[in-house]
């Protein structure tokens, strides 16, 4: 992977389709990026999230919905990365 992404797993244990977790790659500067912070506490509540929790990331929300979330960053930000 190149330098500065990061991997997350995303995906609804009943999103239809049967595809479950998908691993998706972002920048890691939009994880500080406002839009996130719902994905991100939305996480944390579900599978409580501590600094330093091993393995990856989780974001428990729809493939759909993190691709948009993630081009709204994309936007804002001037462009894709």
């Amino acid at each position: 992977m190149k330098n500065g992404y990061l991997t997350v797993e995303v995906g609804l244990q009943n999103e239809g389709g049967g595809g479950g977790l998908q691993k998706l790659t972002m920048p890691v500067t939009y994880i500080n990026h406002p839009r996130f912070a719902g994905l991100l506490d939305k996480a944390k509540d579900i599978y409580g999230y501590c600094s330093g929790a091993p393995g990856p990331l989780k974001l428990p929300c729809t493939v759909e919905e993190f691709i948009n979330v993630k081009s709204l960053v994309e936007r804002e930000s001037g462009g894709s990365q």
